[in-house]
């Protein structure tokens, strides 16, 4: 039997904090690839800092997937990486930080 789909987004309730956020090297010098748990039906702002007290912003993207490969990091660099999940128009609260030096 089919399920109907269901076209009320507010529907899931209150958009959930992101966890398990993790980081690991990329592939490449100055790489750090990013994934998360998942929130359903939601996208992710993703943005990572240079300090720990999250106030040098070195960047800052958009994700459809519970991932996110980083690039254009200087190699060596210590990085710090957050996301929140969007869904709806709503955000949900950013997760706990993640640290990482980026891939040399």
């Amino acid at each position: 039997m089919l399920r109907p789909i269901d076209r009320n987004p507010n529907s899931l309730g209150p958009v959930v904090q992101v966890t398990k956020l993790r980081l690991v090297d990329g592939l490449a010098a100055g790489t750090i690839q990013a994934d998360w748990k998942a929130v359903r039906r939601a996208t992710y702002e993703v943005q990572w800092f240079g300090l720990e007290a999250m106030q040098q912003l070195l960047g800052a993207a958009a994700s459809t997937r519970s991932e996110l490969l980083i690039v254009g990091l200087q190699p060596g660099t210590q990085i710090w990486v957050r996301v929140r999940a969007l869904r709806a128009g709503k955000y949900g609260d950013w997760s706990e930080q993640a640290t990482r030096i980026a891939n040399v």
